[in-house]
């Protein structure tokens, strides 16, 4: 059986605490909109939604309380634990899905694989999306979070970058200062590296991920107009004002 949880336990501090899943597209919450897509392609899947949002604990999903802000997203993800199943797919919630990235998603039949992309329509800059993987790649996946907890915490990472630290976590402890010297939040994000940031994503992906991390899992580059992370209102804004979906 597949079990689908969808991550919503952040503190959308760049949206000056509005939640971004439930901004709206055509009308739909973005993360209705993800639970209307799940159920479109197979009625049967089991989704779990990670939050603290009173406004997002919906009746007709299972719930899984943080009762408040996890410090890290693998505490979200390690709150989810007790609930994986044979196939288990972990979703960011406040990203805007094409149907057709969604269904990919979803019939991913291999052992351990992270979704993401080189750029999105929103942003100059990779985002990772979803990660999927079988019960028997439970404990790679814990260990791969317990360690991404660890690496970044106190660092200006720690509440931002989401799944891309899951790769990070992959390489020897020593080299991530090397590998990822750029621990910093989007606002402080000096004018030179802003233009750098495309090339070094490009690299990361085409160079660094032939090495260690596709030993562990798979990555899977998503080349799709539509698919995007909602980061902030002006991201949102421009969302809208550039996508018809």
């Amino acid at each position: 059986m597949i079990k689908v949880f969808i991550l919503a336990a952040g503190a959308s501090r760049r949206c000056g605490g509005q939640i971004k899943q439930l901004f709206l597209i055509n009308g739909e919450p973005i993360i209705r909109r993800i639970i209307r897509q799940i159920r479109e392609v197979d009625p049967n899947i089991k989704i779990h939604i990670i939050t603290w949002h009173n406004s997002l604990k919906y009746p007709d999903v299972g719930i899984i309380d943080t009762i408040k802000k996890p410090d890290e997203l693998a505490d979200s993800i390690l709150f989810s634990v007790p609930y994986w199943g044979e196939r288990n797919i972990i979703l960011v919630g406040d990203a805007v899905f094409s149907d057709k990235v969604i269904k990919n998603i979803l019939l991913y039949n291999g052992k351990f694989a992270i979704f993401g992309t080189v750029c999105c329509p929103t942003k100059n800059g990779s985002e990772r999306f979803a990660i999927s993987f079988l019960k028997e790649e439970s404990q790679t996946v814990i260990n791969l979070l317990k360690k991404s907890a660890r690496i970044f915490k106190n660092s200006a990472w720690e509440g931002v970058a989401g799944l891309q630290k899951l790769c990070y976590a992959t390489h020897d402890e020593r080299l991530i200062p090397f590998i990822c010297p750029y621990f910093y939040h989007r606002n402080e994000m000096p004018l030179h590296i802003r233009i750098v940031r495309p090339f070094r994503d490009f690299l990361e992906y085409h160079i660094m991920y032939l090495w260690i991390p596709r030993r562990i899992m798979k990555y899977i580059n998503i080349k799709d107009p539509i698919t995007t992370d909602i980061d902030s209102i002006e991201e949102y804004n421009k969302f809208i004002a550039s996508k018809v979906v």
